[in-house]
């Protein structure tokens, strides 16, 4: 991929959301892109959708893996938090066989006060890069939060 291709993909605004049918009910689902990175061969991408119910991940993520480009990925990893009608928070992540990649994105979600969001992180595969990869899959995972909530 090119950087005049990378740099279009990270200017791209919020998608419009996706009005679809799911056990006859309509769903509205705005998904949010961020930035785009590489790193020797590895690409990193990630996506953030507006969260606040265990359903509303679970459909989020369905929605999101539609896509061909992001299914594809060596590794969709996500995070999310929300929190419920009572007040709680509640969060949860998957590494996605990226090992302890999840947590530390969710680690990263917390850190920043990111709340009520689901971010997938599209890993795909290209050489060996350590633990570079933990710093890129959180960095376009906040990209991504951010876009969404519209803070720079």
């Amino acid at each position: 991929m090119t950087k005049q291709q990378l740099q279009d993909i990270d200017e791209e605004k919020q998608e419009e959301p996706s009005s679809k049918i799911i056990n006859g009910e309509e769903v509205n689902i705005a998904i949010t892109p961020g930035k785009t990175t590489e790193d020797n061969g590895n690409r990193f991408a990630a996506h953030a959708v507006p969260v606040d119910s265990y359903k509303q991940v679970r459909r989020s993520l369905v929605e999101v893996m539609r896509s061909d480009s992001i299914a594809s990925a060596s590794h969709n990893i996500f995070a999310f938090r929300f929190t419920g009608n009572d007040g709680t928070t509640h969060d949860g992540s998957d590494d996605d066989g990226e090992h302890g990649a999840g947590r530390l994105l969710l680690k990263a979600l917390i850190d920043n006060d990111v709340k009520n969001t689901l971010v997938v992180v599209s890993r795909w595969y290209g050489n060996k890069i350590g633990p570079r990869r933990f710093k890129h899959i959180n960095e376009v995972g906040l990209s991504a939060a951010r876009n969404m909530s519209g803070s720079t």
